[in-house]
């Protein structure tokens, strides 16, 4: 008989505990459940390009020419919050770690030129949903990454002004090749 007594509270508290749960994440499952059912997007017809570029930049009297390639790749389609989106990998051809040029650096802080978004290179911008956030291909546009209270980093955009003023940097002349017109099917 004690044992009873004590089950009985013991299963109301699980019952309602477990109601609880299942209400507060049965909205995450539907979103789940909801963008994994979500029609894929059609397929880029081209999933590779290679977009040669020339960037000339002086620092102090020092003319530095830096001659690349972006190189972007289809890398398929990743389920988000928004719907099914395309991703791209996108790299330079000199260095397969970094999609920027490096301008300057002092170990900590540095500063680097974009050089465009794969979307917008392999025509894809149209289909992304914040196409209008990747202009990067606009010149001139710096960044830079800085320590921020030790553990995170700070970004942000660099004024022309200020990279002259501040490092002796003048960004002289950008070519690139343009993006390319793609098929989505």
């Amino acid at each position: 008989m004690k044992l009873k007594s004590l089950l009985a509270p013991l299963g109301i508290t699980l019952v309602i505990v477990g109601l609880v749960f299942l209400i507060a994440i049965s909205p995450w499952i539907v979103i789940i459940i909801g963008s994994e059912l979500q029609q894929n997007s059609p397929a880029p017809g081209i999933r590779h390009g290679e977009f040669p570029f020339k960037l000339v930049y002086e620092i102090g009297a020092e003319q530095i020419i830096v001659e690349d390639t972006l190189i972007c790749e289809y890398a398929g389609i990743e389920s988000g919050s928004n719907g099914k989106l395309y991703t791209w990998k996108q790299y330079l051809a000199g260095n397969h770690e970094e999609e920027h040029v490096l301008l300057w650096s002092d170990g900590e802080r540095k500063l680097y030129f974009p050089v465009g978004s794969a979307y917008y290179f392999m025509g894809a911008a149209d289909e992304y949903m914040y196409a209008d956030t990747y202009d990067y291909h606009q010149f001139p546009r710096v960044f830079y990454d800085a320590p921020n209270s030790g553990i995170e980093l700070a970004s942000g955009a660099v004024t022309i002004e200020g990279l002259l003023e501040e490092h002796q940097i003048k960004l002289i002349s950008w070519q690139c090749a343009p993006p390319i017109r793609n098929t989505f099917r």
